[in-house]
């Protein structure tokens, strides 16, 4: 496995996610709170954050699911990690937001 691609791919995972982890954590907080929805912590690399409602979870993702489990070193090894335009990870985020409300969620990610 190429190291510079492991060490890019760790040096980008923060500056990528970081917003959108804040959003979901603090600035939809109350609108969350508001509709039974907890967020915790994402357990994928690239998850934006596990958000649960009765029983049922999501994670959406800011990768392609297929790319990897662990959303690291694996991806880059297969020809290298796909990451959602953000009109895509929008869509993810709705779909897994949606499925929540409906409870019919795939636990991996919407």
């Amino acid at each position: 496995m190429d190291t510079g691609i492991n060490e890019l791919i760790e040096q980008l995972l923060p500056p990528f996610l970081q917003p959108w982890r804040t959003v979901t954590a603090y600035v939809l907080r109350d609108t969350f709170d508001a509709a039974g929805v907890t967020v915790t912590p994402p357990k994928h690399a690239w998850g934006i954050a596990t958000l649960s409602r009765n029983g049922h979870g999501c994670e959406p993702l800011l990768c392609h699911a297929e790319d990897s489990n662990d959303g690291r070193a694996e991806a880059a090894a297969c020809g290298g990690l796909r990451l959602l335009t953000f009109e895509d990870a929008m869509a993810g985020y709705t779909t897994c937001l949606s499925r929540l409300m409906h409870g019919a969620v795939n636990p991996q990610q919407a």
